[in-house]
């Protein structure tokens, strides 16, 4: 018996989606809603994120560029993710950006 490869079709894109959401949720927890790269891995390991500090990273680019959920400064061999106002929106589900999973209703 053969297993469909449509079973998979779609799944980096979900896994992408839910690791951006996991990111902003984690930036809003934070006072000053910043974090730099090395603390969000942290935050992806108590998920059973497992991925390289150069997807992370993509990732991040990703959230600037095309959703503008976040602003990246460096400092060092650090990259800084900034919680924006269009970030803080998606997260209150009041504008959602595609790409980033939708979160869930409160209880």
């Amino acid at each position: 018996m053969m297993v469909s490869s449509k079973v998979f079709e779609g799944y980096s894109d979900h896994f992408d989606a839910e690791v951006r959401l996991i990111i902003l949720k984690a930036l809003d927890d934070e006072q000053g809603k910043a974090l730099n790269d090395s603390l969000i891995m942290v935050v992806l390991q108590e998920f059973a994120v497992r991925r390289s500090r150069d997807y992370l990273r993509i990732q991040l680019a990703w959230m600037e560029e095309n959703g503008g959920a976040i602003r990246l400064t460096k400092a060092g061999t650090s990259v800084i993710a900034h919680l924006t106002e269009r970030g803080a929106e998606h997260l209150a589900r009041n504008s959602l950006i595609v790409g980033i999973k939708p979160p869930s209703l409160p209880r």
